[in-house]
């Protein structure tokens, strides 16, 4: 056939692709995008982006986690450097392998984009299969090539730039590329694979499940790398935090990249903690600006691309530097982050403190036996005497060490014996940030309330109980308490169905609380009161008419059982 005129390469290409993708012959399809790019010819972003969901696609829905392959390939990679190296054969299916391939072909084209649509294609792929490394190395990928993006488009601002036009029209150039080729993947999709991660690690460790376990913390700790040289360009990071602090002690070993870009192999929960603890020490706030001015060809550790973080982040950080390092000071580290004066200049709205901060604080200063962190708190929420939280005053000596600590007695060398030993210590004054006005939810009542058994004031528990929970009024039974006639008529008249609505959102552990409370101040009638109105709570969370909050349906644990046994066997010996 003789054609009067030269035929586009990119018009034909398009042509027999999308005539193969009809005839469902898509590995040949891929056969001819890759000569397409090796040849530099461009691909247009939709045919692409379907040439890539066809691949993927034609591995069948079955997935490939499932099959014995799958672990043999696993246990052969897990304890080899290579596990550090992008490439496709940490793919397992062939349409999948080619996809991957296909994308990575691409990445190396300059004039080939990527969308976000390609991202979930492949990343989505290979969760479903369960390749969770593989899913960690590309999202990683995205972020260096993002983070090498973001430290061009400032060092374009940089006035020593603008002498040098050879080297300003190299980074225009680069720049042009990779803000085209490159674009920022949604937080969605790194949420998806934490919540792969965290499916895995929840399971039981059996010989059964051994692989995949180590395989999901391989995965993690490509995610815990980057969060560590602060190349994660999310405020965000709440999920990603609980995750690291969450994971299951083990001996479990995973390969990282030392600073001297040597892989290393380090013990997963160890480093897990210290990243945590460096990110807390350290955390992200202005973006550094390049040292030397040079062209930025390849990605490097020491490109800053971090995002100052947002409040449920400084929460879960909160909660992780007292609840598992046990340390004030490291909590008093992120208080002070939360109004550092950087914030007014960031461009990012300042985490003030919500209702979630107070409640960490109180929980903690009950487990960790601190009156001061637990009375700071409750001098903070301006509502609290409307529900009786306003009965404790102030401690006398706020520099006095926790109470019932002993610390003459932790001789051992111990994780746990050092962290005690660092509590006692430590100041347990907190500089908490203002906020506006609070309000205590019902997570702050139990904590409040467990705060008094705690410290051997159960019998405060009683004279405010109706304060706290004033529905107890709508059960029938000869106890009132310390109420005089005239507010016990007061109480009377609420609406029992309003009141039933109301108890519902409190849950079973507050009720388990207050139980508690009551029966350690030898208060049998009162017991019996708030017995009877939690076993309505909870036949009233299983029906929708009582349930219009949509909180999950609840029963009342063995603990509520095993309290009331306690106070009727008690109230029998009297």
């Amino acid at each position: 056939i003789e054609f009067p005129q030269p035929v586009s390469q990119r018009l034909t290409g398009h042509a027999l692709i999308h005539g193969l993708l009809r005839l469902g012959l898509y590995r040949r399809a891929h056969v001819v995008a890759k000569i397409m790019l090796d040849n530099g010819v461009p691909i247009r972003t939709r045919t692409f982006e379907s040439i890539l969901e066809v691949l993927v696609t034609s591995d069948g829905s079955t997935p490939r986690s499932a099959g014995p392959e799958f672990f043999i390939y696993l246990k052969n990679l897990l304890f080899q450097r290579s596990v550090l190296s992008l490439n496709p054969s940490l793919v397992g299916g062939k349409g999948s392998r080619a996809a991957f391939d296909l994308f990575m072909c691409a990445r190396n084209q300059k004039n080939q984009a990527r969308t976000e649509r390609m991202y979930r294609a492949l990343i989505g792929s290979l969760l479903f299969h369960g390749e969770l490394i593989a899913a960690c190395l590309l999202f990683t990928a995205i972020l260096k090539d993002c983070a090498v993006r973001d430290a061009i488009a400032r060092q374009l601002t940089s006035p020593e730039l603008k002498e040098n036009l050879e080297l300003e029209l190299q980074t225009v150039d680069h720049y042009r590329f990779l803000r085209r080729s490159s674009p920022y993947p949604s937080f969605d999709i790194l949420k998806e694979i934490i919540a792969c991660i965290a499916e895995v690690l929840s399971k039981d460790t059996d010989e059964a499940h051994k692989i995949p376990f180590h395989a999901a913390l391989q995965a993690l700790a490509n995610l815990a790398y980057m969060l560590d040289i602060r190349q994660i360009p999310y405020p965000h990071l709440s999920s990603l935090i609980r995750l690291l602090y969450r994971c299951p002690k083990c001996d479990n070993v995973v390969w990282i990249i030392r600073t001297d870009n040597q892989p290393v192999q380090v013990n997963a929960y160890d480093y897990f903690h210290l990243v945590l603890h460096r990110l807390i020490r350290k955390p992200p706030r202005h973006r550094p600006e390049p040292r030397k001015l040079k062209s930025i060809a390849r990605w490097e550790p020491t490109l800053y691309n971090s995002r100052p973080l947002d409040l449920p982040a400084c929460n879960s950080l909160l909660y992780y530097a007292l609840r598992h390092r046990l340390s004030p000071q490291l909590a008093e580290n992120v208080l002070q982050y939360m109004q550092d004066p950087f914030w007014k200049h960031s461009g990012f709205r300042r985490p003030a403190p919500n209702v979630g901060t107070f409640n960490i604080l109180l929980s903690a200063g009950r487990i960790l036996r601190s009156p001061i962190i637990a009375e700071t708190v409750l001098q903070k929420f301006q509502s609290l005497n409307e529900r009786g939280l306003g009965t404790i005053h102030a401690v006398s000596s706020p520099s006095s060490s926790p109470t019932n600590f002993d610390t003459t007695k932790w001789f051992s060398n111990g994780r746990f014996s050092k962290s005690l030993r660092r509590l006692a210590s430590e100041s347990h004054e907190l500089s908490i940030p203002q906020s506006k006005r609070i309000h205590a939810d019902s997570y702050t009542l139990s904590s409040y309330i467990s705060y008094l058994v705690s410290t051997g004031r159960p019998q405060v528990v009683p004279s405010i109980l109706f304060q706290l929970l004033p529905e107890l009024a709508i059960v029938d039974h000869p106890s009132w308490g310390d109420l005089d006639p005239e507010d016990v008529k007061l109480l009377r008249r609420q609406s029992r169905e309003e009141c039933l609505r109301r108890v519902v959102i409190y849950g079973p552990h507050f009720f388990v609380n207050v139980l508690n409370a009551v029966v350690k101040a030898g208060r049998t009638g009162l017991a019996e009161r708030v017995w009877h109105l939690a076993k309505e709570a909870e036949r009233a969370s299983w029906l929708t008419a009582f349930n219009e909050n949509r909180v999950k349906p609840w029963c009342l644990p063995v603990h509520a059982y095993t309290l009331m046994l306690v106070c009727y066997g008690s109230e029998a010996r009297k």
